[in-house]
């Protein structure tokens, strides 16, 4: 199954922007209370997609390549399933909105709860 050709408007790279800087936020807050945050948040496919939409470079869908390991492998994948830290969600909806699937906007301060 191929992927359509996407390409991001200046609009969704401005939202990418704002969704990069929250996650990166949120997970700077939230390294301390989860042990293998602090590795995860230095996995250079991560920094540099995060580093990319700051910049608003991401025209078309991005995967972060091994996230099998981080989800599946690590001791994160209870952290990735279960927490409902804004972190976590924050990172989600970014993975999420550069992959070129449907998101929401980040609504600030507010924590985002599942239904």
């Amino acid at each position: 199954m191929s992927q359509p050709n996407i390409v991001f408007s200046e609009a969704e790279k401005l939202k990418f922007m704002r969704m990069a800087e929250e996650l990166e936020n949120a997970l700077e807050i939230e390294r301390k209370s989860v042990k293998e945050l602090s590795a995860f948040i230095q996995y250079r496919p991560l920094v540099e997609a995060i580093q990319r939409a700051k910049e608003k470079k991401i025209n078309s869908p991005y995967e972060l390549p091994n996230m099998n390991y981080w989800y599946f492998e690590s001791d994160l994948g209870a952290w990735f399933h279960f927490s409902k830290s804004k972190a976590r969600y924050a990172l989600s909806d970014f993975m999420r909105a550069i992959s070129g699937f449907p998101y929401e906007e980040p609504s600030g301060d507010s924590q985002q709860t599942p239904n």
